[in-house]
């Protein structure tokens, strides 16, 4: 059984690139995203290279205090939806039809990822998080 899948935007958050135009003008110039580490000390370690993003700022996409209670992998994923959503242009905030499909924002409450600076205090913050979601009428 086949199943129809639309794309309505793109986003891109990667060391080769912070948004789709960036990456896609990197993958064509043949760019890799592998350099020496910067974000902790490898002294100690075999390994002295990644794939690090570079110049990714999360209060771009956020604000401040969003971005200070969310580990670096969720502030990368929030961007790149961010973009995505930018991308498509639909209209979601007033959460209206569009061809058939109803946009809406839900609420729910987020926890903390793997190596949360303070796990005891954040969990006990009512802190929610919006997740859009897209239904066929």
């Amino acid at each position: 059984m086949s199943r129809r899948v639309v794309v309505t935007g793109l986003g891109a958050v990667t060391p080769i690139g912070n948004n789709v135009d960036d990456f896609w003008t990197s993958v064509k110039a043949g760019k890799i995203g592998f350099d020496h580490i910067t974000k902790f000390d490898t002294t100690d370690y075999k390994c002295h290279i990644a794939a690090e993003l570079k110049d990714f700022n999360p209060q771009d996409f956020m604000d401040r205090k969003a971005a200070k209670r969310m580990e670096p992998f969720s502030q990368y994923a929030v961007a790149a939806a961010k973009q995505a959503i930018d991308d498509s242009g639909l209209d979601i905030e007033k959460g209206r039809s569009i061809h058939g499909w109803m946009c809406h924002w839900f609420r729910y409450r987020k926890s903390s990822g793997y190596g949360a600076r303070d796990t005891k205090s954040f969990m006990k913050r009512d802190q929610t998080e919006s997740i859009l979601c897209l239904f066929r009428l």
